[in-house]
């Protein structure tokens, strides 16, 4: 099952990171981090990047473990960084510098489980209306 789980993991994996930096005129990523059902909740989260602040930001909620468990955070397959320990299910994280490279996918995970998955989309500032 776990082997299934990470397949479904890197399944909507995105790559061009360098590319979609350079073409994101806001500097401004965001991923909607969606998982698995775990102990009858349903995990969810959102990673926020900053290219000018080169800071990674992760949100997640709904974890169904205990308090005081640690999640890695992942970029693709590497880990870059851990959650503040969960409490009431929640947790965030801050990684900081995050340089985003090639891959775009995010991940929080509990060992080889993954939590929460989703890919860093550029996120377009409209200009105020007057």
């Amino acid at each position: 099952a776990v082997m299934a789980l990470a397949a479904a993991a890197s399944a909507s994996r995105q790559y061009g990171g360098p590319k979609i930096l350079q073409t994101c005129t806001s500097g401004q990523f965001e991923a909607k981090l969606t998982g698995w059902a775990l102990n009858n909740k349903m995990p969810m989260g959102k990673a926020e990047y900053k290219k000018s602040a080169k800071a990674l930001k992760v949100i997640v909620s709904s974890v169904a473990l205990g308090d005081g468990t640690v999640l890695e955070v992942r970029n693709g397959d590497n880990k870059i960084g851990e959650t503040l320990p969960l409490k009431d299910s929640e947790t965030t994280a801050m990684i900081d510098p995050f340089d985003m490279g090639d891959d775009l996918l995010v991940g929080i995970w509990e060992n080889d489980r993954p939590i929460v998955t989703g890919s860093l989309k550029c996120v377009e500032v409209t200009a105020a209306k007057k």
